[in-house]
C-alpha cells in the first residue's frame, strides 16, 4: 500500500473513522515552527521557506527529489513544540549544510493510527481532526502529526492525522 512516497507495510484495521497502519522507518528533514502558542499559518510558511532555502543548498537532483516527495508533516510534540518536516525518499543523499535549524531525523518503524480528511490543510483543521482521532481512540492526546499529501495550490487535498502507538501510550 502506498501513500505519497511512503510505504505503509500493512493496514491492520480499516475502521470507519480511522485506520491502523504499520510504517517502515523513514528519513526526514525538519525545522522548528515554534511552540504551540507561537504556531500560526505565517510561522508554518516561514518554516516552509526555510526548507526551500535548505533545498536550494542541495544538488539540483536532490532538490527536485525533495520538492516532489510527499507528505509534508506538521508534528506537535509532547513538550508543546511544532515541527515542519519533509520526507526524504530512500537513496537520497543530502549534503551537509551549515543551517543548524534544519535537522535530519529518522522516524522509526511504528504502528500508526490514521484519520483521513479532505479540504485545505490548516493548523485549525489539523487540531480538530487530531481531537476527533484521539476521541475515537478513547484518549486525549497532545502529541500528533498532520500529514499533507498535495501541493498547496491543488484543487483537492488528501490530509491525515497520525498518532503513533508510542504516542498513544502517553495520552490520558
Amino acid at each position: 500500500m502506498h501513500f505519497g512516497t511512503i510505504k505503509a507495510v500493512l493496514c491492520f484495521s480499516c475502521l470507519q473513522n480511522f485506520e491502523t497502519r504499520r510504517y517502515v522507518a523513514t528519513e526526514w528533514i525538519s525545522t522548528k515552527v515554534g511552540s504551540v502558542g507561537e504556531a500560526s499559518e505565517g510561522a508554518v510558511m516561514a518554516a516552509s521557506s526555510k526548507m526551500k532555502s535548505f533545498c536550494g543548498q542541495q544538488t539540483e537532483t536532490v532538490c527536485a527529489t525533495l520538492n516532489e516527495a510527499w507528505p509534508v508533516l506538521l508534528t506537535r510534540t509532547q513538550d508543546g513544540e511544532v515541527w515542519y518536516s519533509w520526507f526524504v525518499p530512500p537513496g537520497t543523499s543530502l549534503t551537509e549544510v551549515a543551517d543548524s535549524s534544519v535537522q535530519k531525523e529518522t522516524r522509526p518503524e511504528s504502528t500508526v493510527y490514521v484519520r483521513t480528511f479532505g479540504g485545505f490543510p490548516s493548523l485549525h483543521t489539523g487540531q480538530s481532526n487530531a481531537e476527533a482521532l484521539s476521541h475515537d481512540l478513547g484518549k486525549s492526546c497532545a502529541t500528533y502529526t498532520g500529514a499533507a499529501y498535495d501541493h498547496y495550490f491543488s484543487f483537492r487535498h488528501h490530509n491525515e492525522i497520525w498518532i503513533t502507538e508510542e504516542e498513544l501510550m502517553l495520552c490520558t
